[in-house]
């Protein structure tokens, strides 16, 4: 991929909502066998009360997140969603624009409410409730060839319903009209929704993000580094938490493990390491930088609290240049 300037410009596509965050106290907690697969769960009882260590509203959004954590390192950051007319989109319009994103593109949804996501969240693990609303209701109205024709490449996030995928497939052909790079990052529910669809249209991402288990679901296959030859994009990246991260470039496949750091709160790592990632591709044309930037970002947002990125590039390169033999980044025989 061939680099850009220092501040790319980019869309980012998806969902804007309002986090509401539940601090857990030791919950209780079951393993399911599925085949060679573990499901962990949260045990809830029903008819009885759950005392929670503290309740905190936060912005959030996996496009909104990416879009941050994007424009923290020096990229301009535009964002396509929607909100309801209510206090929580108000909050949300005036959160990304305090942060320097581009919210021309958000649409204000008369009669519709904002979404929301709850977030179980203990030791550091979340589980998360969500309430799409508005962003729901995204249509292909809302993007246009203008809004396209501006940026350098779009960011697909998470567009299931069957009004929002149309602005999914609207938005490809645009960029594609156009010239301008896509990278797509689903959510599971996306891939269980519109996995058929989306298999006829590898060749139209220049990049793809995913995590392990949207991987191996989409794929078919177990492993990360097997699950990653099968996904979409030229390039490619499937995130595994603990275990690193693998990416895929040119039929090699690279992997970097993940530097020890205290983890407060999952949320919106994988969306900050998608905006990181991107900007850094856009901006070096360097897969396997890029890669180490992403993860360098995520490790930094697990520190705290909240779905954003709140460090800026000095600070990422900062931790880069600390953790480098962590962070190095190596062919797999």
């Amino acid at each position: 991929m061939q680099a850009k300037n220092s501040s790319p410009k980019i869309l980012f596509i998806g969902s804007l909502v309002a986090d509401v965050i539940a601090l857990m106290h030791d919950p209780k907690k079951m393993e399911i066998e599925e085949g060679d697969r573990t499901e962990r769960l949260v045990c809830i009882a029903f008819a009885s009360k759950t005392e929670l260590g503290g309740l905190t509203l936060k912005p959030g959004g996996s496009a909104a997140n990416s879009a941050i954590a994007a424009h923290k390192l020096g990229a301009k950051s535009a964002l396509v969603s929607a909100v309801g007319n209510d206090l929580f989109g108000k909050m949300l319009v005036g959160n990304l624009r305090g942060h320097g994103i581009d919210a021309a593109g958000v649409e204000v949804k008369a009669g519709e409410k904002s979404g929301m996501s709850i977030v179980l969240l203990s030791a550091g693990e979340k589980s998360v409730l969500n309430f799409p609303g508005a962003v729901g209701k995204l249509s292909a109205k809302n993007v246009n060839r203008k809004m396209i024709s501006k940026n350098d490449a779009i960011v697909l996030t998470s567009l299931a319903t069957k009004s929002s995928f149309s602005l999914f497939l609207k938005a490809i052909g645009l960029a594609k009209k156009l010239g301008r790079k896509i990278i797509f990052a689903p959510s599971i529910s996306m891939l269980r929704d519109r996995r058929k669809e989306l298999s006829a249209m590898h060749g139209h991402f220049d990049a793809c993000v995913m995590n392990r288990e949207e991987a191996e679901f989409y794929s078919g296959r177990r492993g990360a580094g097997n699950a990653i030859r099968h996904i979409p994009g030229k390039v490619r990246v499937v995130t595994d938490a603990s275990n690193g991260s693998y990416l895929y470039e040119g039929g090699r496949i690279f992997h970097i493990s993940v530097p020890q750091t205290p983890v407060r709160d999952t949320t919106g790592a994988g969306d900050t390491f998608t905006g990181a990632f991107t900007r850094e591709l856009l901006t070096s044309g360097n897969p396997r930088h890029a890669l180490r930037t992403g993860t360098a970002a995520a490790a930094i947002k697990l520190r705290h609290v909240g779905a954003h990125l709140t460090h800026g590039l000095a600070d990422v390169r900062k931790f880069e240049r600390k953790h480098a033999k962590e962070l190095a980044v190596r062919e797999m025989g």
